[in-house]
């Protein structure tokens, strides 16, 4: 994850195959150097130039709705580019303001997991990352929060799960394949 060309460019040469692109910043150079690299995109969903210049979260009435404009536009802007390797984070909230509230933040996480699935026409895998809601779970039990999210992600349609808690997510995963033919893959987040 970087908004600097340069940085990114450094890291494609030491083998990076993947940009976490966190807003628009640079955007087309970060697709250019994608498309020499042959490194695939994460778009994820911002409100702001990128997660660092995020202020407060605008509700939309419909957010998956809000979040299929963001990523039509995002997604023709890198296939334009050459960038054939797209993916799509519909984003948690973290770095909002006024989603602080551990309440709030998390009943729309909750919402972002459970209706990721609306956004497979857009022809992008998804991805999410699992969060750890201490606040919910409390500081003690805050690692069980994750396997507890991914339950929620893998059924909601995510193709990609980021994880701190691997072996305990890759559990539950292997426990809905079982029953399921298309569960999510799952990555650690480091």
């Amino acid at each position: 994850e970087s908004y600097h060309p340069e940085v990114l460019e450094a890291a494609a040469l030491a083998g990076a195959a993947v940009f976490n692109l966190t807003g628009i910043r640079a955007e087309a150079d970060v697709l250019r150097l994608a498309r020499d690299f042959g490194a695939a995109v994460v778009h994820c969903y911002v409100q702001g130039e990128t997660v660092r210049h995020a202020t407060d979260f605008t509700f939309a009435e419909d957010m998956v709705e809000a979040q299929a404009d963001y990523f039509r536009e995002r997604l023709a802007q890198a296939r334009a580019a050459g960038v054939t390797r797209n993916i799509v984070d519909p984003g948690l909230g973290f770095y909002y303001r006024n989603l602080e509230d551990g309440d709030l933040r998390v009943n729309h996480q909750l919402q972002t997991f459970l209706n990721t699935f609306r956004l497979r026409p857009l022809g992008a895998p998804t991805m999410n990352i699992l969060p750890h809601a201490p606040e919910v779970f409390g500081a003690e039990h805050r690692r069980s929060a994750e396997p507890f999210f991914a339950v929620l992600a893998l059924l909601g349609g995510t193709h990609i799960v980021r994880t701190h808690e691997l072996e305990s997510v890759l559990r539950v995963r292997a426990a809905l394949g079982r029953y399921r033919d298309d569960v999510a893959e799952c990555v650690p987040n480091r």
